[in-house]
Formats: structure tokens, C-alpha cells, sequence
């Protein structure tokens, strides 16, 4: 009697766990996001075009024409609106939300702030996990403003050497959605899935 009771119990809590999960909205949970309910922190800092710009290194703006598995970008330099450098970079450090990065997408133009790690290395400089600002008139104006210098157009001869040639990855960006949706499946389904199966097996029995 109490095994019977224990295993309609069971299929009642997993049918349940199942609806529950079908229900819910999901959101992705990033380890570097505080939240109000665990560790809201202190707020953030607003940092201005002009703060930006005196914190990065450098500061650009280009066209991201290939992308390594969405972390590393080879982009073709516009202007150096502070700083200076080739014509054609490879910038590390990009990246998902879980990873307290941001992903880059190709295209352009766009506004970069990195800095440089080694001789012909960059990495994204992050300000509040953003790396980079649209390349509106305002934007450069206020960029140019601030860099207290006038825009350097690199050598347009440069060629990448074939360490920092980066190979396109057409898929990049793309895998943090779909890891996102099958967690979000398995979590949903497999307590449904569960309890029907113990329903079937009492009735057959």
C-alpha cells in the first residue's frame, strides 16, 4: 500500500516539475551578472564617450571582416582616433555573457576600444561588459573631441602576417543560442517525459 502510494506520488511530482518547468520563462544565467536576489552589488558605472576614450589605450574605428569561432576579430582599421597602428588587426577577447564578454559581429563600421597586449596583439578594452560603440556622427564627434588628436588613417598596404590571419567562422555567435534552447528542452521535457513513463508503468501493472 505504501509503495503503490509512493509511486503515484512520484508521477504526480514529476508530472508537475514538468508542467512547472513548461510554464516558467527561461532566462540564461551569466556567472559575472550579479543579481538583486543573490548579489545586486553596487550599481554600475556610467562611463561617457569622453571616459571611454581616456581609459582605452586605443580607440578605432573599422570593419570586422572575419571572425574566429566569435572570439577573436581580424578588422580592417578605418581610423585610429587614439593610438596607432596597422591597417588590418586581429582583436582577442570577445566573446558570450558567460564568459563576461560580448560578442562581435561582422560588419562595420563600428567603434573599437582595446589595447595593446604584445607587438601586433589587441584585446577589447570592456567598459561595463561593452567593448564597443556605434560609429554614429555624434559618437565620432564626441570621440574626436576627447582624443584630443585628429583621426590617423593607417597604411593601407599592410598585410597581415599569417600568424594574425584569421580564418571566417560563419557560425559565430550562434552556439551560445543553441546550447541555450537544449538546456532549455531538457529541463522542460525530461520531469514531463518522466512522469507519464511511471503512469504507464502502474497502469500496466
Amino acid at each position: 500500500m505504501i509503495q503503490n502510494w509512493f509511486s503515484k506520488g512520484s508521477a504526480i511530482a514529476f508530472l508537475l516539475i514538468g508542467l512547472l518547468a513548461l510554464g516558467r520563462p527561461f532566462h540564461t544565467a551569466h556567472a559575472c551578472t550579479p543579481t538583486s536576489a543573490t548579489n545586486p552589488g553596487p550599481p554600475p558605472i556610467q562611463y561617457t564617450i569622453q571616459d571611454k576614450v581616456t581609459l582605452a589605450p586605443i580607440v578605432l574605428g573599422g570593419t570586422v571582416i572575419a571572425l574566429n569561432s566569435g572570439l577573436t576579430a581580424q578588422v580592417e582599421v578605418h581610423r585610429y582616433f587614439k593610438g596607432d597602428g596597422p591597417a588590418i588587426i586581429p582583436v582577442m577577447h570577445y566573446g558570450i555573457g558567460s564568459m563576461c564578454q560580448a560578442p562581435l559581429m561582422l560588419g562595420g563600421p563600428v567603434i573599437i576600444f582595446a589595447s595593446q597586449w604584445n607587438t601586433g596583439d589587441y584585446g577589447a578594452y570592456y567598459f561595463n561588459g561593452i567593448a564597443t560603440a556605434p560609429a554614429t556622427e555624434d559618437t565620432i564627434h564626441q570621440i574626436i573631441e576627447a582624443a584630443g588628436q585628429q583621426p590617423i588613417v593607417p597604411n593601407a598596404t599592410f598585410t597581415p602576417t599569417a600568424a594574425s590571419a584569421i580564418p571566417p567562422f560563419e557560425g559565430a555567435g550562434q552556439e551560445d543560442d543553441v546550447s541555450s534552447i537544449l538546456e532549455l528542452c531538457l529541463m522542460s521535457f525530461l520531469p514531463l517525459a518522466m512522469g507519464i513513463i511511471v503512469v504507464k508503468r502502474r497502469i500496466n501493472s
